[in-house]
């Protein structure tokens, strides 16, 4: 699959580029989500994440590339604290039951997959009642010059690193009838611009 191809090639420096982009997004998302709590992380990438949940939280984390997956469960050996399952597959759909999650959580995924819909679809069908799904992505920026930024980076960016920075917000709206709420934090600062937003999905 393109995704697994792309992410297991970009195994091998993933945490030395991105690391420092997310951090923010990643500490904003995390805190947020309580010890003991019941949480799914679709698409763990290499495992950057984990150290950022709080102690004794119960984890099921789904990645798509084998390569980043072997990072991931090596960044689990610094975590004993964590109670954590890790499943080799695609985060668009998986063979996990509906309604299972506190929390179901995905960083920088979404402008990665093929169908992003599915993602956020799949998010809805494993989130509780009442629970909480929270998503990290670039999205496409307003005003003129967020516009024409976001048009001029999409092609270097889906080739190089395999994510469109075209994805617009009105893809959450789309299941308006299934949530509580629907609330845009940015996140990812460089200087006053940020690069990317947490949105906080409250299912109803």
């Amino acid at each position: 699959m393109k995704t697994n191809l792309i992410y297991n090639r970009l195994s091998s420096f993933y945490d030395t580029v991105f690391e420092t982009l997310l951090e923010e997004g990643l500490n904003a998302a995390c805190s947020k989500i309580p010890s003991h709590s019941k949480v799914l992380e679709l698409g763990i990438g290499s495992g950057g994440s984990l150290s950022h949940y709080n102690s004794n939280i119960h984890l099921t984390a789904v990645e798509i590339s084998s390569e980043m997956l072997k990072q991931a469960r090596e960044k689990a050996k610094q975590r004993s604290d964590l109670d954590i399952e890790f499943i080799l597959g695609d985060a668009t759909h998986t063979p996990i039951n509906d309604k299972t999650f506190d929390f179901v959580v995905s960083f920088s995924v979404i402008t990665v997959v093929d169908r992003p819909d599915r993602l956020v679809e799949e998010a809805l069908r494993l989130c509780r009642p009442g629970g909480s799904i929270m998503i990290i992505g670039v999205h496409k920026r307003s005003g003129l010059i967020g516009q024409i930024l976001s048009y001029a980076l999409d092609p270097l960016s889906r080739i190089s690193l395999g994510f469109t920075t075209r994805l617009n917000q009105d893809i959450y709206s789309n299941y308006q009838d299934h949530l509580k709420s629907i609330e845009f934090v940015p996140t990812n600062h460089l200087g006053s611009a940020s690069l990317s937003d947490l949105v906080i999905l409250t299912k109803k």
